[in-house]
């Protein structure tokens, strides 16, 4: 009877400590950083706790214990009244994420081109940035295989193994291989679903066995700590913060260069205001540059009102990712919440790499989130020079905008638009979004017509303008400007918004200025109006699609007339002299008026143009019925100057499979040098190098085929300046 009883009551223990969701006498408190744990526990002596375990050194986390009949309430309240306990809390629970394996038939990779990531490879496979740094995934799991070929492991080469010693005095014994947290050593051992989750962000590509992750080349530094208590999660991303925290303080000589972690495991239903802790860490990984993907609770709930931890935390650091099918359609065992699951990805049926060189399926928001994390990856792997020594100067500011380049660039799904904040994830516009065109500078000015966004590189100078009913928003790299006679209180419901936004434009390409060529004859026979005469505008530069208006006026009048027939080319019929301009506006808004020509009327035989072409389906204007007797009425239009190389500059196809069309248009003489960059601005080849060309249109074909597929930038430079474009080569 006495041992039922004892059987009974050990029971009802268990139950009692997984109904309390922590572990019975534990409590984890965040430190100042200027005092040390020893100070700390003189402090709260009467308080009966005992440091036992240092959990994060960067951030003076440390697990404190306590005799089980007390309490835990009682421990919390009296450790929150010492001014140095930042955070105090239970020692929790946590739970992996659950897995369910799926079709053992299914082997392809569907999730890959659901996100785009073949055409992403046109681009860049990864694992180095452009100023060749190893780019490293955390992974946060239950263990891996360190010995699976089609996964290429980090280690710190800083570290012997298994000497007992900290040699690089990282505070970590023997972290070689990475780290365990479950025992707080270095020692890491075999998990299917870490391993799993490891080869769908990193598995090795086009190495003639297995799969390819999302990023090819990348590193995958292992970590164990993804369930058991909240203890061991703090513990392991602990371990990440310290590790890139040394590499931005040694320049890359220690640690490890960290651009994301990736975590499949949480807690259910739980409220994250009650985990102040395990949510701050995101903050602290977010300033020294790591973005952190979290997948959500394979349960059919809403977190935003069921709770879920760390997807609801609130950190801008942190990126939720939910799982879909192939349909786009969210899995039937996955959560949901508008406000706090970012992302979806694919999660259902996803094969990868399993321990012993094996590969198979498994299904959940724990697939969703590696594809996530390796896109990440994989744009640092594409960003500009410029964005990446960016990135060692102000590392929260550009990870922040890697996170809104993924979120803003996911395409919209029907189904999901009620359910999460953004899109399903696409890798591919993500990328191609950086390296988006937009104005140098710009000046507002005037009654705004329409809401609108004003995006510029470098500054924006608002002057004399009024939003009125609208909303506007301005968005500039540098500088944005307000200057007097501005207006700038919207009606009731509109909103203006003002950003500057460096990290964003890091690799962003001016547009090329927009310019016209006029092509008109210069003498016509005009045959008493009965013959046309034929006008082209040739536009080129800023943003397409344009719009046309043409202007004329006869030589015996002051008066222009504007004809609005938006089309490049136009017939004029007229019995005398008369001059001709053009007016091209892009979709920007942005217009340019082309010279002004004379075309003189000649008696006797046409004289053929080569400076015009015909077209009989053309408009054509009457000018015959105009004459001296008419008031001065002078068309404007307002002229943008830009501050690049005034020329004309293009490259067509693109993207191509490798031949291209280079044109270029040049106002005077000039000598000409036309250089082909890699993404990383390594010279490709020197097209034209000084070579001396004449005024006017000159076009020739490059043969690239022979070029590797992915970015490459187009630099030409006159005597009159500079300018680059953009070129996409693809297989």
């Amino acid at each position: 009877m006495r041992k039922i009883s004892s059987l009974i009551f050990v029971m009802l223990i268990n139950i009692t400590v997984f109904a309390q969701n922590y572990v019975p006498g534990e409590i984890i408190v965040r430190i100042d950083k200027e005092i040390s744990v020893q100070q700390f526990a003189q402090q709260i002596q009467t308080v009966n706790i005992t440091p036992t375990k240092e959990l994060s050194k960067r951030m003076n986390i440390w697990l404190f214990s306590f005799p089980t009949q007390i309490p835990i309430d009682t421990v919390i309240n009296r450790v929150k009244k010492n001014s140095n306990a930042i955070y105090v809390q239970p020692n929790r629970f946590v739970q992996q994420r659950a897995n369910n394996p799926n079709d053992p038939n299914f082997s392809n990779q569907w999730g890959l081109t659901k996100i785009k990531a073949p055409q992403a490879w046109d681009i860049v496979t990864g694992g180095t940035t452009v100023t060749n740094e190893r780019i490293v995934i955390a992974v946060i799991d239950g263990g891996f295989d360190l010995t699976h070929p089609d996964i290429g492991y980090w280690q710190n080469t800083n570290e012997i193994p298994n000497n007992g010693i900290d040699d690089d005095n990282n505070g970590y014994i023997d972290d070689f291989n990475g780290w365990n947290a479950y025992n707080s050593n270095g020692n890491i051992i075999i998990d299917n679903h870490g391993t799993h989750v490891a080869g769908i962000a990193g598995a090795r590509g086009n190495n003639g066995i297995g799969i390819s992750g999302v990023n090819w080349n990348i590193e995958i530094m292992p970590i164990m700590g993804s369930s058991g208590t909240e203890s061991v999660v703090i513990e392991a991303l602990g371990y990440a913060l310290e590790m890139r925290t040394l590499y931005n303080q040694t320049n890359g000589a220690q640690g490890a260069f960290i651009v994301v972690t990736n975590g499949s495991f949480g807690v259910d239903k739980a409220d994250a205001a009650d985990y102040p802790l395990w949510c701050s860490i995101y903050d602290d990984l977010g300033q020294v540059g790591i973005l952190n993907i979290a997948a959500t609770a394979n349960g059919n709930w809403d977190v935003d009102e069921k709770g879920d931890v760390p997807t609801t935390c609130s950190s801008n650091f942190l990126i939720s990712v939910t799982n879909t099918d192939q349909n786009d359609d969210l899995h039937n065992n996955a959560a949901w919440g508008k406000n706090s699951i970012d992302l979806a990805a694919p999660g259902t049926g996803i094969i990868s790499t399993l321990p012993n060189n094996n590969y198979g399926n498994l299904t959940g928001t724990s697939m969703a989130a590696p594809h996530v994390a390796g896109a990440v990856a994989l744009m640092y792997a594409a960003a500009c020079e410029k964005m990446i020594l960016d990135y060692r100067n102000n590392p929260a500011g550009v990870a922040l905008s890697i996170k809104q380049f993924l979120l803003n660039n996911s395409d919209p799904v029907w189904y999901l638009l009620l359910k999460i904040g953004y899109g399903r994830l696409n890798v591919y516009r993500s990328i191609i979004k950086m390296f988006e065109q937009y104005d140098l500078s710009l000046y507002v000015t005037g009654t705004e017509a329409a809401s609108k966004q004003y995006d510029a590189i470098n500054s924006i100078v608002v002057e004399n303008y009024s939003v009125e009913n609208h909303n506007v928003t301005f968005r500039a790299g540098q500088s944005i400007t307000f200057l007097p006679g501005t207006h700038l209180k919207p009606e009731p419901g509109k909103t203006i918004r003002a950003f500057i936004d460096e990290a964003t434009f890091g690799c962003a390409i001016p547009y090329e200025p927009l310019t016209v060529d006029l092509l008109a004859p210069e003498y016509a026979y005009c045959a008493s109006g009965n013959s046309p005469i034929t006008c082209n505008a040739i536009a080129s530069g800023g943003k397409i699609p344009y719009s046309y208006v043409w202007y004329s006026r006869v030589i015996t009048s002051n008066n222009w007339l504007t004809h609005n027939y938006n089309n490049p080319n136009i017939e004029f019929l007229s019995n005398e002299s008369f001059y001709v301009k053009v007016e091209v506006t892009d979709n920007r808004g942005i217009s340019v008026m082309s010279v002004t020509k004379l075309i003189t009327c000649i008696e006797g035989g046409r004289i053929a143009s080569t400076d015009s072409t015909t077209n009989p389906d053309l408009a054509k204007i009457d000018l015959t019925k105009y004459s001296t007797s008419e008031t001065s009425e002078q068309t404007t239009s307002t002229i943008i100057e830009q501050k690049y190389l005034r020329q004309t500059f293009n490259v067509f196809p693109n993207p191509s499979i490798g031949n291209v069309n280079i044109a270029f248009t040049l106002e005077k003489s000039s000598r000409v040098t036309l250089q082909l960059t890699d993404a990383k601005g390594s010279k490709v080849a020197d097209i034209i190098y000084n070579k001396l060309y004449e005024a006017g249109n000159h076009t020739f074909e490059y043969d690239g085929k022979n070029l590797t597929p992915g970015l490459y930038f187009y630099n030409i430079t006159t005597d009159e300046g500079s300018n680059a474009l953009k070129l996409i080569l693809t297989k």
